[in-house]
């Protein structure tokens, strides 16, 4: 389990704080994980970005062959009341041909919309890995 970086950012009457995570592939380091940054995250009033590598198939071309892991991610999101930026590009970040998997994710406060309601995420073109980056981006709004 890895919190890379995180920042406090300041805009106008608001504040939100922005995580990195590469989560382990190994379940309970990863439960270990969520209890944690759920604690911690409870534990501030502000608005949260939470960005990068989770580790947990949510969506997947086939069958979810790890529900246990799914399911604890769900009970932390739930928890901590993340929503996923709208997706304007394909859902999967992650294939090897066969499997379509989505893999990395931008998840942020509810309260976070009230702020900059226009923001979407993308899935850019993979180049020197087998996961698609992920970019947040401000929609057109006409």
């Amino acid at each position: 389990m890895s919190i890379g970086t995180s920042w406090r950012l300041s805009r106008a009457q608001w504040e939100f704080w922005v995580v990195t995570i590469y989560a382990s592939i190994d379940d309970l380091k990863k439960v270990e994980l969520w209890d944690d940054l759920g604690n911690k995250m409870n534990s501030f009033d502000v608005c949260w970005c939470l960005m990068g590598g989770f580790n947990v198939v949510e969506e997947k071309v086939g069958l979810i062959d790890n529900l246990r892991s799914l399911d604890d991610f769900v009970d932390f999101i739930n928890f901590v009341q993340l929503v996923d930026f709208l997706m304007i590009s394909s859902h999967f970040t992650w294939s090897n041909g066969r499997v379509f998997n989505r893999l990395n994710h931008f998840s942020v406060s509810f309260e976070f919309f009230d702020h900059v309601p226009n923001v979407s995420q993308i899935h850019l073109p993979n180049s020197l890995s087998d996961h698609n980056p992920v970019m947040i981006c401000e929609k057109n709004v006409d």
